[in-house]
């Protein structure tokens, strides 16, 4: 589907409506009860006919019908609000699911764009407002025309001339809504976006507590958040001043409408109404016609606030998902890195990667170091195909990456990052995480055994079915370290890349660490980023990065100390 397509509302109808016929069997419902209500006035006014005829009475058939036929008309409406109400729910539900999914499938380097309080405020909160545009506000829209048409036509055979006064009156109300609906779309647009700003802002601040706490910064942040609240405050008055205004006038015209209506009547500016039930039928027909009217127009201006939410999610959807495709018979079995002339700078950024040539053989264990930021956490992104606009080559077994799927890559290759990733649940849950997820416990147990890594988790409280907590608040930052490189090792990854994982570690744990990582290198190419001596000393060789993101040198630890002054510095720090 191309993006213009998904510019229209038909494109979000088509997302979160699954079940269009239950749909358009509530909107049917809702016409219907709709077009069943005009049989009301006409009822009533019958009624009130009789009782003006002294020799008329009203005859119990008569009532029973008529109760009957106010029972299916309401019947008809609980019905309609019923099915339209549940669909309203499922509508959410389904374009939250789809949303949330094409955020997990979007390149890297597009949902870098914005901040992850702000992808979460329109899961949520810009979600709510297009669902309840498609299936609230446009049904009551096409129900409440329905009706200020029907009632319009009828009221017209009633009296021509009184109905093109009332038609006039209610264009002139819509010429006014206008300038009033466009002021109040740009508030609501804004509001969503202060809205994005704050979740944000929570979001950094809930992350970051520790830091915060440790530097008393808790006025400071604070002071932060009050400032996005004044703005939401300030935004939300002004749109609650703009409703206000509008509905009192809108209320207020309306009203005298049908005055002005009574008052041309009783002294004869237009034709008479003759007879009790017709008058009276009129005037009902009026006083029925004002509500639909009045929610008609507070149903556009609803759609109109609610355009913002609606742009805000099209944005992201719009945006381009990974693409899974790939040349026939793509792959790679042995694990040999070759970086060729690789240049790469992210947007915004000024300094990246200059000419990397790197060559990694199969089953070896290679070390790469360098200051901090000059791009060694890049290399394993664009070997995990991240980010693809790179200059140069990068190729697995001989084989360019640009023609291997990044699933495929990602499958064979287990990556440990220095920011520990787990999930709520368990350690099991988290070792059966992702592409492992096919294995049994009785498998995972098997393979932690073999490789020697079980008593890893000797001080989890309930071993393997230990609870970690919400975003593993139960363990230190070590114990989620080893959760990360056993579900990596677990994969059984062709190459297995390794970024700081003994930052977090004591001795001893570390020790036991590399000893499953040198065990690790007869069955995978091991490429390893780290600060510790003990951690690189042991590697096949090392690759130096220099502060302007270029290979300074690349040797055994012995001949770097000789040979590379950046590395003889970082020896000072390992």
């Amino acid at each position: 589907m191309n993006n213009n397509a998904k510019n229209n509302i038909s494109y979000i109808l088509n997302i979160s409506i699954k079940n269009k016929r239950k749909f358009y069997a509530g909107v049917f419902f809702a016409l219907l009860s709709a077009v069943a209500s005009l049989l009301i006035p006409l009822i009533v006014g019958s009624f009130l006919e009789v009782l003006t005829e002294v020799e008329e009475k009203i005859r119990v058939e008569n009532v029973f019908v008529a109760m009957i036929i106010f029972i299916i008309i309401y019947a008809l409406q609980g019905m309609a609000s019923y099915v339209l109400g549940k669909m309203g729910i499922e509508a959410m539900q389904n374009l939250q699911s789809f949303y949330n999914e094409h955020i997990i499938y979007l390149e890297l380097e597009q949902s870098n764009k914005y901040a992850p309080g702000d992808i979460a405020s329109r899961a949520t909160n810009d979600v709510s407002e297009v669902s309840t545009i498609v299936t609230v506000i446009i049904p009551t829209m096409i129900k409440n025309a329905l009706i200020v048409i029907c009632t319009t036509i009828i009221l017209w055979l009633l009296n021509s001339k009184l109905t093109i006064l009332m038609i006039i009156m209610l264009l002139l109300l819509l010429v006014v809504s206008h300038p009033v609906n466009s002021k109040l779309e740009n508030l609501y647009k804004i509001h969503q976006t202060f809205l994005g700003d704050i979740s944000a802002e929570v979001t950094r601040c809930i992350s970051n507590m520790v830091i915060i706490k440790s530097f008393v910064g808790e006025k400071n942040e604070c002071r932060r958040a009050n400032i996005l609240f004044d703005k939401l405050k300030n935004n939300m008055i002004k749109i609650v001043r703009n409703e206000t205004i509008w509905n009192l006038f809108l209320s207020c015209a309306l009203m005298c409408d049908m005055l002005m209506i009574i008052v041309f009547t009783k002294f004869g500016f237009v034709n008479s109404i003759a007879g009790v039930n017709v008058l009276s039928a009129y005037i009902l027909y009026m006083v029925q016609l004002l509500s639909p009217a009045v929610d008609l127009v507070n149903s556009i201006t609803e759609f109109v606030e609610s355009n913002g939410a609606f742009q805000r999610i099209t944005e992201v959807l719009n945006l381009p998902k990974e693409s899974s495709d790939y040349l026939q018979g793509a792959n790679f079995t042995e694990g040999n890195v070759r970086f060729s002339r690789v240049n790469f700078c992210y947007k915004g950024m000024v300094n990246g990667l200059s000419n990397i040539t790197i060559e990694i053989p199969a089953k070896s264990m290679v070390a790469i170091v360098g200051p901090s930021g000059v791009g060694k956490t890049t290399l394993f992104s664009l070997i995990l195909k991240l980010y693809k606009g790179y200059e140069g080559i990068i190729e697995i077994d001989s084989r360019d990456i640009k023609e291997i799927s990044a699933d495929l890559i990602r499958t064979k290759i287990a990556y440990v990052s220095q920011n520990n990733f787990v999930v709520n649940g368990t350690v099991m849950d988290n070792l059966r995480y992702g592409k492992n997820d096919y294995l049994k416990p009785k498998e995972i147990f098997k393979i932690l055994k073999d490789n020697q890594m079980l008593e890893l988790f000797d001080d989890f409280s309930e071993g393997l079915y230990t609870d970690i907590g919400e975003n593993g608040n139960k363990l230190s930052e070590g114990q989620k370290q080893r959760i990360n490189i056993a579900r990596a090792i677990i994969s059984n990854p062709i190459i297995l890349l390794l970024d700081e994982i003994t930052s977090n570690l004591d001795t001893k744990t570390e020790q036991e660490i590399m000893g499953l990582i040198e065990r690790q290198r007869e069955k995978s190419t091991v490429v390893i980023i780290a600060h510790r001596l003990n951690t690189i000393s042991s590697a096949d060789s090392i690759y130096v990065l220099n502060v302007q993101g270029e290979i300074e040198c690349c040797g055994t630890h012995q001949y770097l100390l000789e040979h590379s002054e950046t590395y003889k510095q970082l020896t000072l720090t390992l």
